[in-house]
């Protein structure tokens, strides 16, 4: 399947949902549309039409540049700032743009692993849809994808400049950066310390203009909300903590404050990858899906949209029928939790508690197998003087949505 055809195909899908969001309402199980980030994002972006300073005129729990991000339908069409279901569908439409990017990413950091592009199709599995469309996370997951193909074109200062981005819009791309420099310490040290410093100055001088327009604890708002946040519905901690409130007696609580320096540990393991070298562009991305797997999912705070956090990542490696396979199915079984499981079965039914153990024991699985799937490509190599082979479609500096039919 050509990259054309992927995208197409992607691009008639994206249409229809689209269609189909403007025309049905939410409903009491929110199959198609769940409007409740959606409307905070809409209240969170209204310091733009009321000319007021975020995170200290107005409240925000998100990183400063989502926040920033949530006023562009506001900026193209004013009619927005006064219509919600307007604001809607424009964040929809310009999200549904996210994900035809991230796609065309994917296909593209394939064919630099000459690797078959049909798999990105995957992306289009009902989660990852809705949640792309429904969300704001398919945004960092661009950023992501394109500094990962970035990294694979070994241009990697723009790499380390996207990540840094990324940070400021969700905090997990700088889990990333010590697996880049640890690759780049192979090929060019000198370089990977210029390109870490650039990583630092370019997120402190994000960070200081932040500080200078919302003072210091402006700034700080959304980091200091989301360390005061209780747990969520969706992993291992609350699964942990439904099996004990059952069975572990009246001490329960105790029994789970017993497992919170497990939980604890779990999260920081990915640190411990550190300790392996990073050999190849292959081994980069698995080595920052499984980074972070291990911080989100052991983690008190869980989303079902955080399955946009490692999909982009894994597909862009994978290629043994099992690994995609459980890529679909997760797709499939993260869609069942939520929406349909949340609202349609409730916390309390065992059902909805023994669809997140499922699809919690399904992500292990994937996460596992991928770890050691055979490497079948590797980015294509540098010549001599810093310049990239000519390898036709697949070189560095083509837009990703303008690539070439290739297989």
């Amino acid at each position: 399947m050509t990259a054309r055809s992927i995208l197409l195909i992607s691009a008639a899908v994206l249409v229809v949902y689209l269609a189909a969001l403007s025309q049905v309402e939410e409903g009491p199980v929110r199959w198609l549309r769940d409007n409740h980030d959606v409307g905070v994002y809409y209240v969170r972006a209204l310091f733009y039409p009321g000319q007021r300073v975020p995170y200290r005129d107005t409240f925000s729990e998100y990183p400063p540049l989502a926040t920033f991000a949530f006023a562009i339908p506001m900026v193209l069409d004013g009619e927005t700032a006064t219509d919600r279901d307007r604001y809607g569908l424009w964040w929809s439409g310009l999200m549904a743009l996210a994900f035809l990017a991230t796609v065309g990413l994917v296909v593209r950091s394939r064919q630099r692993l000459d690797l078959s592009a049909w798999p990105a199709l995957l992306m289009l599995g009902p989660s990852l849809l809705y949640f792309s469309l429904l969300r704001y996370d398919i945004l960092c997951a661009l950023l992501v994808s394109a500094s990962l193909y970035l990294a694979l074109c070994r241009r990697y200062e723009q790499a380390h400049l996207l990540l840094a981005l990324g940070a400021f819009m969700k905090w997990y791309p700088a889990l990333l950066l010590p697996f880049y420099l640890s690759l780049q310490m192979r090929e060019d040290r000198s370089r990977a310390l210029r390109c870490g410093a650039l990583f630092l100055l370019a997120s402190l001088g994000m960070a200081g203009l932040c500080v200078a327009w919302f003072t210091w604890d402006g700034f700080l708002v959304p980091y200091q909300f989301h360390a005061e946040r209780g747990g969520q519905f969706f992993n291992p901690y609350w699964l942990a903590e439904r099996l004990l409130a059952v069975g572990g007696g009246p001490d329960w609580r105790d029994h789970l404050a017993v497992l919170n320096p497990v939980f604890a540990a779990l999260q920081g393991s990915g640190l411990l990858l550190l300790a392996l070298p990073v050999r190849d562009h292959v081994e980069l991305l698995k080595r920052c899906a499984a980074t972070v797997y291990l911080f989100i999912t052991f983690c008190r705070i869980d989303s079902p949209q955080w399955i946009l956090w490692y999909v982009p990542v894994l597909l862009v490696f994978l290629h043994r029928p099992l690994t995609l396979a459980l890529v679909a199915l997760l797709g499939v079984l993260n869609y069942l939790v939520f929406p349909l499981g949340f609202f349609g079965l409730g916390l309390a039914s065992p059902w909805f508690i023994g669809l997140v153990l499922v699809k919690d024991l399904a992500l292990l699985a994937l996460i596992l197998l991928s770890s050691v799937e055979p490497a079948q490509g590797e980015a294509q190599p540098v010549i001599e003087g810093g310049g990239q082979q000519d390898h036709g479609p697949g070189q560095p500096g083509s837009s990703p949505l303008g690539a070439e039919d290739q297989q």
